[in-house]
């Protein structure tokens, strides 16, 4: 019985589907279901029951919860003991994300990581979405912290989990008539919008929002990156839909307003995208844990 089938169980067990359990996991549902079949095999009985759509611990699998849970715990304990103690070998993370993560999300996340996982040394590459997959297609990163694109699947052989939801916001200069008012898409068709390169995750946002609302679409001025889109939308340039993690302190200084669109959904999910068949390192399950419990910027 080795570690990961445990931690499939546990998993299973509290997140009360397979969906969920899979996701938290950062696996398929199939590699799930190996792993508790593989294990029920091995203790020669059923551990779940269904009930309704979720299943549920029957009193065997109590007791393998129980035993589960004791084994993890006990693990995590030796791990951050013998890490404490300068007796395990240290680890490299070979890590890709996309600019607005990378920039101005992950230096947060790498500081707890060097006071919580002093010997995990995590090697990243920032850039633009598709240059991340490419890495990954290439085997150069093992995981990736990317917005999902409308349309655009992982490489082969990997998969991608929601690690969090990410809100967007659409900025214009503090004078500009729609500064601080809820209005509908519509309006925000008729104004020119400010938008990175095509590669871009954010630029393939606002292309998904115009295909699915309907509408004039808003004319689109290609404007680089993230740090040029705020200086041209302080300018009066136009306006933009930026995540708003990158834009808090102009917010908050005054330099930037924001407008709220009463009939679209400015949120995203961010997923981590890892190998398929492979399961996550315990250093690698650490790290996501730092990154997807961050508080909310928001």
């Amino acid at each position: 019985m080795d570690m990961d089938k445990l931690l499939a169980l546990r998993t299973l067990a509290e997140e009360g589907t397979q969906i969920r359990a899979a996701e938290k996991l950062f696996c398929t549902q199939s590699a799930l279901s190996k792993q508790i079949n593989t294990l029920e095999r091995e203790l020669d009985c059923r551990l779940f029951d269904r009930k309704g759509s979720r299943l549920v611990l029957n009193d065997s699998g109590q007791k393998a919860y129980a035993y589960a849970v004791s084994c993890l715990d006990g693990y995590a304990r030796l791990q951050e003991e013998l890490a404490a103690a300068g007796q395990t070998s240290r680890k490299i993370l070979y890590l890709g994300a996309t600019n607005s993560i990378g920039v101005y999300q992950l230096p947060a996340v790498l500081q707890k990581a060097r006071q919580s996982l002093p010997e995990l040394e995590i090697r990243f590459t920032v850039g633009f979405r598709a240059k991340i997959v490419s890495l990954l297609a290439d085997g150069k990163v093992s995981l990736a912290i990317l917005p999902r694109a409308e349309g655009v699947k992982p490489p082969a052989g990997y998969l991608e989990a929601p690690l969090f939801r990410e809100e967007m916001a659409l900025v214009l200069p503090p004078d500009h008539p729609l500064a601080g008012k809820s209005v509908p898409w519509a309006d925000i068709c008729r104004l020119t919008m400010l938008a990175p390169e095509q590669d871009s995750a954010t630029r393939q946002f606002i292309a998904g929002l115009m295909k699915n609302h309907g509408g004039d679409a808003p004319q689109l001025l290609d404007f680089g990156n993230i740090e040029a889109i705020k200086q041209g939308v302080m300018r009066g340039m136009g306006v933009s839909i930026l995540p708003l993690a990158t834009v808090r302190r102009e917010l908050s200084g005054g330099e930037l307003a924001r407008c709220r669109i009463v009939d679209v959904s400015l949120e995203r999910t961010v997923d981590c995208v890892c190998r398929k068949n492979v399961p996550l390192t315990w250093w690698e399950r650490k790290f996501l844990d730092l990154f997807s419990s961050q508080p909310s910027p928001y």
